[in-house]
């Protein structure tokens, strides 16, 4: 799934990639809302920006992190439902079990030596939006727990418009006229990757 990516290619784009990738991953958490991913996703874009000392470059940061606020807007509803559908109910009885399981799992992985804190946070995760927030927050200070997948859509699309501004005009990359050999390979471009926790 993948809301959009942060735009690696500027020191403004670089500063909010966190961001975007955080936010894509919180549509993934089972429990957020769409309120909650939104909110401190704009949170973390301002900070991100503001924390920017040359005022070019922050100004710059302030521009794209509009233009990421318009695109939430458009496509929003749709990329959090496919965020959400992986999410199962469990029954009442097992909940609190699985809520510890969940928050070990994650300390298992991406810390091991603090796996002994899960059971005390998972107390705390009352019900699912406290535990959204808990791995949130995990997500948060954990980044390495996001996993980036190429987006085949976003790729098709970029290839497409790689093959428009090469030849000025709306000429598929794939065709013959328009020398893909040249085209870059953006293996190392994490800007149009989905995120899956």
């Amino acid at each position: 799934m993948s809301m959009f990516g942060g735009n690696g290619n500027s020191e403004a784009g670089e500063a909010i990639a966190p961001c975007c990738d955080i936010f894509n991953a919180c549509f993934q958490i089972c429990g957020a809302t769409k309120q909650f991913c939104t909110r401190n996703f704009e949170k973390c874009m301002e900070s991100k920006c503001n924390s920017i000392a040359d005022q070019d470059v922050k100004k710059k940061c302030e521009g794209e992190a509009q233009m990421k606020k318009i695109m939430m807007q458009i496509s929003q509803c749709r990329e959090f439902e496919d965020g959400q559908k992986n999410c199962r109910c469990v029954k009442k009885d097992s909940i609190d079990e699985e809520r510890t399981q969940v928050v070990r799992s994650f300390y298992a992985k991406f810390n091991p030596g603090n796996v002994d804190k899960a059971n005390a946070l998972a107390d705390k995760a009352t019900d699912k939006h406290k535990l959204a927030g808990l791995l949130y927050k995990l997500v948060e200070k954990y980044p390495k727990a996001i996993k980036k997948i190429k987006d085949p859509k976003q790729k098709e699309m970029e290839d497409l418009m790689k093959g428009y501004q090469r030849t000025g005009s709306k000429k598929d990359a794939k065709n013959e006229d328009i020398d893909v050999g040249d085209v870059e390979d953006d293996n190392d471009d994490q800007s149009d990757e989905r995120i899956e926790l």
